[in-house]
């Protein structure tokens, strides 16, 4: 009984050794394992931060590309945008040029003979001392009694004849050379509210009865207040008066 208690210690103790190496080594396993599950958090970790950093580099490059091409384009716009805008600015420089060349002449011309039969008209309506007029540009010039003197710097009767003048001498410019569509209608109200006798209205009624025989195509109603110089100059068929309690319209 003692041998074989003896025996099966023994054979306890050889078994404790083992499973203590077995015991050992399980937790030298362990430990080990651990470290390498440590180290591959770390390198989850790591490679996850890659990751993010290369997602952002992405996104970063995509806007980058796209930013590239808009700067390519504007690039192309500028390039190409200018050298339109010249091409055009020396079509429509040339274009005016010639267009000038083609009419300047003859402009010069129109506005001459304008100028003459403005002086022409306008001394019809009384102004004898108008030697000449000249046109520059939009700007009249007038010339009387051996001075020059602007248009608008003349008196608002000869203004007011001035003007009468020179619509009827580009009517009948127009007419002549047949470069006009003016309607044959002129509205004259109120000159005396300019002049400061009756009798330089006259002068302009007088002046315009003679109208038929230089543009018999052109129509005049003339509005001013009843006078007998005036109604003198006028076909009594061709007035309308107004009542004394009312309007002439």
């Amino acid at each position: 009984m003692r041998e074989q208690l003896l025996e099966r210690e023994q054979e306890a103790k050889d078994q404790v050794k083992k499973l203590s190496a077995a015991l050992t080594r399980i937790t030298n396993s362990v430990a080990e394992k651990s470290q390498e599950r440590t180290a591959v958090e770390a390198e989850l970790l790591r490679l996850h931060n890659e990751m993010r950093g290369a997602q952002s580099t992405a996104s970063s490059w995509r806007d980058a590309i796209k930013i590239d091409a808009q700067i390519d384009e504007v690039r192309r716009l500028v390039a190409v945008a200018p050298g339109k805008d010249e091409e055009t600015a020396a079509i429509l420089k040339a274009a005016e040029k010639v267009t000038n060349d083609l009419f300047s002449s003859e402009q010069e011309e129109l506005l001459a003979e304008v100028a003459e039969l403005t002086v022409k008209f306008a001394r019809s309506f009384g102004m004898n001392t108008l030697e000449k007029v000249e046109f520059v540009g939009v700007q009249m010039r007038v010339h009387k009694s051996g001075s020059v003197v602007a248009f608008g710097a003349s008196t608002p009767g000869e203004r007011t004849r001035l003007k009468i003048a020179a619509n009827l001498a580009m009517i009948q410019v127009t007419e002549t050379r047949g470069v006009g569509r003016h309607p044959g209608l002129l509205f004259i109200d109120s000159p005396g509210a300019n002049e400061a006798k009756d009798e330089n209205v006259a002068q302009i009624i007088e002046g315009l009865a003679d109208l038929p025989n230089v543009l018999p195509g052109v129509q005049v109603f003339f509005t001013a207040i009843e006078s007998e110089r005036i109604l003198a100059h006028v076909p009594c068929d061709n007035v309308i008066k107004s009542r004394a309690d009312g309007y002439l319209w």
